[in-house]
C-alpha cells in the first residue's frame, strides 16, 4: 500500500507539475487548452489505476489493454483538433509496473495531441500516425511518427519553450531517458524514446 501510495502521489505531482508550467506559459496558452491537458492527464491516471485494480497484480498493468483502452478515451478530445486521422500501433504483449507505465503514456498523449493539433493540414491526404513500442532485454523502446507537415527548419527540442515540449522532457527525465525528434525527408516527423523498463 505504502508502493501505491507513493506511485499516486507522483502520478498526481505530474499535474501540479503541469499547471506550474503553465504560469511561465500563461501568455501563450488558453485557459482551455490547460484544461484539456489536465484532462488528458487525468484520463491517464484514472486508466492506468483502473487497469491495476481490474487486473489485480499490482504493481503490474498489461501494456496492450491499456493503451487500447486509453486510445478509447482519448479519442473524443483529439478528434476534436482533427478528423480521420489514421492510428496504426504495434505493441507488444508485455506487463509493465504503474510507475513506468504512466509516465510513459503521458509522452504518448502528448505526442498524439501536437500531431493532432499541429501536424495534419485540411488538404493533407490520409493523415496517419503509426508508433510502436518495443522492449529489447532490460530496455524499451518508443517510437512515434507522422505524415504531417513535419518539424520547424530550426526546430530543437532542447531549447523549445513550448509548454508540450517541456513537459515531454521532463517526463522523459523522469524515465531516464533522452527523447530524440527528427523530420524525414519524405515528411512529416519522427520521435523516439529508449528507456530502462
Amino acid at each position: 500500500m505504502k508502493s501505491l501510495f507513493h506511485n499516486l502521489k507522483n502520478d498526481l505531482a505530474s499535474m501540479t507539475s503541469l499547471l506550474n508550467l503553465h504560469k511561465l506559459y500563461k501568455d501563450s496558452i488558453e485557459p482551455e487548452e490547460l484544461l484539456n491537458r489536465l484532462f488528458e492527464r487525468q484520463i491517464i491516471i484514472a486508466t492506468a489505476y483502473e487497469k491495476l485494480y481490474q487486473e489485480g497484480d499490482y504493481p503490474w498493468v498489461g501494456l496492450i489493454n491499456f493503451i487500447n483502452e486509453l486510445l478509447s478515451r482519448e479519442g473524443r478530445t483529439l478528434t476534436s483538433y482533427s478528423h480521420n486521422v489514421n492510428i496504426r500501433k504495434e505493441i507488444p504483449d508485455i506487463r509493465l509496473p504503474v510507475k513506468r507505465l504512466t509516465p510513459l503514456a503521458q509522452i504518448l498523449v502528448e505526442l498524439l495531441s501536437n500531431s493532432y493539433r499541429h501536424a495534419f493540414t485540411a488538404e493533407q491526404e490520409s493523415p496517419t500516425i503509426f508508433f510502436r513500442i518495443t522492449e529489447e532485454e532490460d530496455r524499451l523502446k518508443l517510437g512515434y511518427e507522422d505524415n504531417g507537415t513535419g518539424l520547424p527548419a530550426e526546430f530543437n527540442h532542447k531549447k523549445s519553450r513550448t509548454l508540450g515540449m517541456q513537459f515531454i522532457n521532463a517526463l522523459s527525465r523522469q524515465l531516464g531517458g533522452k527523447p530524440e525528434f527528427n523530420s524525414p525527408e519524405g515528411g512529416g516527423m519522427s520521435f523516439s524514446l529508449d528507456v530502462k523498463k
